[in-house]
């Protein structure tokens, strides 16, 4: 990808930040509307190593029994974190004391086939298997587009390869449904991102979200992702120092 197709938002810092807004419709997603999964509240995601931040952490109670629910969102399949998943996981349990489920959403197909939630360390004959629930965004993008989980319209656009004009009409219409004008604001903010990520002609994007674009540029949710980014670009230049430092 050149710098001029690099798209305008990294997408997955923004889900990061969707993951922290709607923790409950999320949970809902993960176990169904009628789990017995109850949110509890939401965990620093750094665990104390800026290196091994995890992209969400929800503190959960499953029956009277408390848990961890570590969410990692992956635009494309990347074998090689898997193991780094692992290790942010038990770090988790070991700080807070809680049994850690960790689940990879993966956002995009592409041209990718195989989409992996596990890995094998061996030695000889003896082997241990790793294995992550997995979630795959595009197999939910009917039920998206039917208004079951309206607070995910902007994602069905990153569910195809090249989404169409009527894709990102069908995101704008599920938005204008949800109740609270707060929330509206947060979700055209990612439907614009989720855009601009998916659709070379900027300025067809620009007159299409010409309405939303003055209601959505102090939007919490757009705060939060310009903190996201702020604190991913403090972690990089602190690494880069200690490299060149040794």
């Amino acid at each position: 990808m050149t710098k001029e197709d690099k798209p305008m938002f990294e997408i997955d810092r923004a889900v990061k930040v969707f993951f922290g807004r709607y923790a409950e419709k999320c949970l809902d997603w993960f176990f169904g509307q009628d789990r017995q999964v109850v949110f509890q509240g939401v965990e620093d995601p750094q665990i104390n190593i800026p290196e091994r931040r995890a992209d969400k952490v929800w503190l959960v109670a499953d029956q009277g029994k408390d848990a961890v629910i570590h969410v990692e969102a992956m635009p494309e399949p990347k074998t090689s974190e898997l193991p780094n998943f692992n290790t942010k996981a038990a770090l988790l349990q070991e700080i807070l004391k809680r049994p850690v489920v960790t689940v990879i959403v993966y956002l995009e197909k592409g041209e990718h086939k195989t989409f992996p939630h596990s890995f094998e360390t061996q030695a000889g004959a003896l082997k241990n298997i790793h294995i992550f629930a997995s979630i795959l965004m595009w197999e939910y993008k009917d039920r998206i587009l039917s208004g079951e989980y309206k607070e995910f319209a902007p994602f069905p656009v990153l569910c195809e390869d090249e989404p169409n004009e009527e894709r990102l009409d069908q995101a704008k219409h599920l938005i204008s449904q949800v109740a609270d004008e707060n929330e509206r604001k947060n979700l055209y903010s990612l439907a614009i991102m989720v855009a601009y990520r998916k659709f070379k002609d900027r300025e067809f994007l620009r007159k299409k979200f010409m309405e939303q674009r003055d209601m959505t540029k102090e939007s919490d949710f757009l705060i939060d992702w310009l903190e996201e980014s702020e604190q991913k670009g403090k972690r990089s230049l602190l690494l880069a120092l200690l490299a060149k430092k040794f």
